[in-house]
């Protein structure tokens, strides 16, 4: 699960990945690569500094199909928090 920071958000990334991760937990979530469909405005926190939340390299022998509805329990989520700069890419 990638998860984007607002630009200007502040907050540590391991206490968003922890927010995001109980926000999944005890849901019933088609988890297909794309954006994930989960209502921000039911925490706060998250609503304040996440601008976007996508699944990313689903394991197709456990996805099997687009359709697909697995629990928390079901899947071993890997979640990435990053930031994106606002200036863009810069050399080195």
């Amino acid at each position: 699960v990638e998860v984007c920071l607002n630009p200007h958000s502040t907050a540590a990334h391991e206490e968003v990945q922890r927010c995001v991760e109980s926000l999944l937990k005890d849901r019933s979530i088609k988890y297909r690569d794309g954006p994930l469909e989960v209502d921000l405005n039911e925490d706060p926190f998250l609503q304040a500094n996440v601008a976007s939340i996508s699944v990313a390299n689903t394991d197709e022998n456990m996805v099997c199909g687009v359709s697909s509805v697995l629990m928390f329990w079901q899947i071993q989520l890997n979640i990435l928090v990053y930031q994106l700069n606002e200036e863009g890419a810069a050399e080195e």
